[in-house]
């Protein structure tokens, strides 16, 4: 995977090639988890997507992915952009079967109301769904209240949780 890269605090995924690297991660760290079969027909949202490169990437392999950002947006073409808070996500209960966040909710950079935010990554997610994310230690006992730990470690992301 090459390097992470950040800009005045903030962590981006640069290129196509550093998306589809994360992603390739991110599969493989499903698949030992025996969570393979979210990634059938997969609706993905990109927490903190920033520009929109993750989101880009995957839509480009047929795995529909938006990406949700608060910050103003430069609108790349194929990233299925949205602005909007993660504190009240504009989706539909359990519209999603993959939450996804590499470096968006890290609370050494970005302040959150995190039981808010946990709360709105569940109600989007489907049952069974699951939320990944690299960078950043959530509070675990407000993501115990909605999800199941699959994988977490400091040092090698992804952490990956199961809705219950």
């Amino acid at each position: 995977m090459r390097d992470t890269v950040y800009r005045n605090g903030e962590h981006l995924t640069e290129d196509q090639g550093e998306a589809q690297d994360i992603w390739e991660a991110t599969v493989r760290e499903l698949k030992k988890c025996g969570r393979g079969d979210v990634l059938n027909k997969p609706f993905v949202l990109d927490l903190g997507g920033g520009a929109g490169e993750f989101a880009k990437n995957l839509n480009k392999q047929g795995i529909f992915c938006t990406s949700l950002d608060m910050k103003q947006i430069v609108y790349e073409e194929g990233a299925h952009q949205v602005r909007a808070d993660a504190h009240k996500i504009p989706f539909s209960d359990e519209s999603m079967s993959v939450v996804y966040s590499r470096g968006g909710l890290d609370q050494r950079v970005y302040t959150f109301d995190y039981a808010k935010l946990i709360s709105e990554i569940a109600r989007v997610l489907k049952t069974k769904g699951v939320f990944i994310h690299f960078i950043g230690d959530l509070p675990a006992h407000e993501l115990e209240k909605y999800f199941t730990c699959l994988k977490k470690d400091e040092f090698n992301f992804p952490n990956i949780w199961e809705k219950k």
